[in-house]
């Protein structure tokens, strides 16, 4: 028996790898940024002091929406960009160390949720829940992204993981460590406040129900959470005077169709699976649930999380978006696999664990062949436009000045290798110049999506000691090579 459970963990991890295939092949086939990661790599640049990333987080760029002239900053605070930041300093500038820093998050926050799943659910669960995981295809698209994404996602399973010993382990220690991850979670991402209620409520509920006594932790964490508004005011009244102009996340009735789960877990198909197993295993297991003091936990932090996307979004600021709430894809997938463990005698009778866990790992490995490639928004080839234009011998490159765009493609690292040099604004005055690239973004995907426009205006550039040689015409990008008239 023992032998054969070795067996199946050594098996197990070959699903894991399979997970880290698709990490590394996104990598190296999907290497481009996208405008959210150049404006990321702007904010965290290190070759610029502390008070200049503050100003950036604030907003530099001014946009025309309706005729009226809105400032656009970033909405998230500036821990992780100042994390990332730290990061860039010691590990160099380079744009792919950005989303190396996102794929160790992610890598951190699957070793962590097994151990969660380890201590809170099931020790024959844990491992095929982290597999699941793992094989999530918005995840693994997040991993590939110079977001807070994947680094929100660990501290949001860390907090709580943090709960739960808390809550069974009443010790200082373990008060402190939840107090401190409470403000620090806040701090990180303040929609994560669903998650610092959630505690609250559950609290209360197993006061009423379960009748017990003393609990100290629900004034903890009610402390925790004014000591977070106190310490974060400037942050949260700046954002609360948000320009909703510039929002794009208003609530519709898909919503209420889907939940999301079609985002989440890839596709329309899949997502509806997810979801309408959900709804099944609730149904099935109420009463057990009932019984059940950590999945009672997980039904109040999903119903707060979807429920304070609601409220917002209809009274106050829409946040409406599914990135805006990811951290919600663990705790869907540990209710699932909370719901399989309450499950477990039921279906041991019709069918062997092995072979349920082996049917559901193949289903979850399909999954995420068929849906990798789904990514609604295709990034630039940054890498391809680099390579066509050191095909063609050129080593001058010019780029219509944008202090996102300036900033991202000097940190590519061919664009280090091939030694290219981005040309000033003045260089038409320069007589070395005797040839160069023009780089130019035309209508990219992530912009217009899958609207067929004329070419961007700014992609026909006159230059007057200069004429075209060619053009190469490739997604997002023309390519125009130039070359002086002497």
């Amino acid at each position: 028996m023992k032998k054969n459970k070795y067996f199946n963990k050594k098996y197990y991890l070959v699903f894991l790898f399979i997970s880290l295939f698709y990490l590394i092949n996104n990598f190296y086939s999907d290497g481009g940024y996208w405008f959210d990661e150049w404006v990321t790599l702007f904010v965290s640049n290190p070759n610029v002091n502390i008070t200049e990333i503050y100003n950036r987080l604030s907003g530099h760029l001014d946009i025309n929406i309706n005729g009226q002239s809105t400032k656009l900053g970033e909405n998230v605070p500036p821990i992780y960009y100042l994390v990332l930041r730290f990061f860039f300093g010691n590990f160099g500038f380079i744009a792919e160390n950005g989303r190396i820093f996102s794929l160790f998050f992610f890598l951190l926050s699957i070793f962590l949720f097994y151990h969660l799943l380890n201590n809170f659910c099931h020790k024959n669960y844990s491992l095929i829940g982290a597999i699941i995981l793992s094989l999530n295809p918005l995840l693994i698209w997040m991993a590939n992204e110079t977001r807070i994404d994947t680094f929100l996602i660990f501290f949001s399973i860390l907090n709580i993981y943090l709960f739960f010993i808390s809550y069974y382990n009443k010790k200082l220690i373990n008060y402190v460590l939840l107090f401190s991850s409470n403000i620090f979670l806040l701090s990180i991402y303040p929609l994560t406040l669903s998650i610092i209620i959630s505690q609250i409520i559950f609290l209360f509920f197993n006061k009423l129900i379960f009748k017990e006594k003393k609990n100290y932790l629900i004034l903890l964490i009610i402390i925790s959470i004014g000591f977070y508004f106190l310490t974060n005011q400037k942050y949260l009244i700046s954002k609360s005077l948000l320009d909703t102009k510039i929002l794009h996340t208003q609530i519709s009735n898909n919503f209420f169709i889907g939940f999301y789960f079609n985002t989440y877990f890839g596709n329309l198909y899949f997502g509806g699976f997810y979801l309408l197993i959900s709804v099944i295993l609730t149904i099935i297991n109420y009463k057990k649930i009932l019984k059940e003091r950590n999945i009672i936990f997980l039904i109040i932090l999903i119903s707060s999380t979807y429920a304070m996307i609601i409220l917002s979004s209809k009274f106050f600021i829409p946040i409406a978006s599914p990135r805006y709430i990811i951290f919600i894809i663990p705790i869907i997938i540990y209710y699932l696999i909370y719901n399989f463990f309450l499950l477990e005698k039921t279906f041991t009778k019709y069918i062997k664990k092995d072979t349920l866990f082996n049917v559901l790992l193949i289903f979850f490995i399909t999954n995420i062949i068929i849906t990798n490639d789904n990514r609604p928004i295709k990034k630039p080839p940054f890498n391809q436009a680099l390579d066509i234009i050191q095909s063609n011998n050129e080593k001058n490159i010019y780029i219509i000045y944008d202090k996102y765009l300036s900033t991202y493609v000097p940190t590519i690292k061919k664009f280090k290798e091939y030694n290219f040099k981005i040309l000033n604004e003045d260089f038409v005055s320069n007589d070395n110049i005797k040839s160069f690239a023009h780089l130019c973004i035309n209508n990219p995907r992530f912009a217009v999506g899958k609207r067929n426009l004329p070419d961007d205006l700014n992609c026909s550039m006159y230059f007057e000691k200069f004429d075209i040689q060619h053009k190469v015409y490739i997604n997002d990008f023309i390519i125009n090579f130039y070359k002086n008239k002497q």
